[in-house]
């Protein structure tokens, strides 16, 4: 059976959030139009009066943020994954 690794599915986690964190930044700044009727329509909200405010100190920080947020939420799914996986019983050398 194939362990898992909180710690690895912390990274794992981490990187993919940083990645879409990345790319919907460039796409608010790309097309910040349609960027903002997706969000809206995500949200099931009326954001049509809203105006994107993006810095690179604001992304930096998103990019932080999501990204930690990310990693202790992968890290407590493998940790609560190994906590409900029964234990492989022991294997007995041979004497």
């Amino acid at each position: 059976m194939t362990t898992l690794h909180p710690v690895r599915l912390a990274n794992a986690a981490a990187v993919s959030a940083a990645v879409l964190w990345a790319v919907c930044a460039a796409f608010v700044v790309l097309a910040p139009g349609p960027a903002m009727s997706v969000t809206g329509q995500m949200l099931h909200a009326d954001l049509s009066a809203a105006e994107w405010s993006l810095s690179f100190w604001s992304f930096c920080a998103g990019l932080v943020a999501w990204t930690v947020l990310a990693w202790v939420l992968g890290a407590g799914i493998g940790w609560v994954y190994q906590m409900l996986t029964p234990a492989a019983p022991p294997v007995k050398a041979d004497s």
